[in-house]
């Protein structure tokens, strides 16, 4: 795959975590650029993009913890963006507390289901159990990989 095959795959595959297909390819920027920080007319010229476009995939990458910023020590007015590494960890724990809210919800629900479809019952339970083992494992890798300064 060339570099532009590599962008297009991880703008469609960020979005399943969330992300605008925009989002996914600046992370794909970040992951194939041999340079930690990139400026906002980078990412313009790269992605293709707008300015517009750019900067609202760069909130969003912001506010996921995905993405961050320094003043750039050239100019004291325009940033460099760079992959949060710290920002990963946090992101994490945010799907984790996420998963963990909707698997208690679903618990809940079972709970209050009658017998009149076991079969649906069976899979919420089955789903909940997966659910449990999937966060405690998130729990462990993303500390062992990412762990907190």
């Amino acid at each position: 795959m060339n570099k532009e095959e590599i962008l297009e795959q991880l703008s469609i595959t960020h979005q399943g975590g969330g992300f605008s297909p925009l989002a996914g390819k600046i992370l794909g920027v970040f992951y194939l650029s041999n340079d930690k920080y990139l400026t906002f007319n980078d990412l313009v010229e790269i992605t293709g993009a707008t300015k517009g476009a750019v900067s609202k995939a760069l909130k969003s990458l912001k506010d996921k913890h995905r993405v961050d910023s320094i003043l750039d020590p050239n100019s004291s007015r325009k940033r460099l963006f760079y992959l949060d590494s710290d920002g990963i960890s946090t992101y994490m724990d945010l799907v984790v507390q996420n998963m963990t809210r909707e698997t208690e919800l679903i618990d809940e629900c079972v709970s209050r289901r009658n017998d009149n479809a076991p079969d649906i019952k069976e899979l919420m339970s089955k789903t909940v159990t997966f659910n449990k083992e999937i966060i405690q494992f998130l729990k462990l890798v993303t500390h062992k990989y990412f762990p907190k300064d």
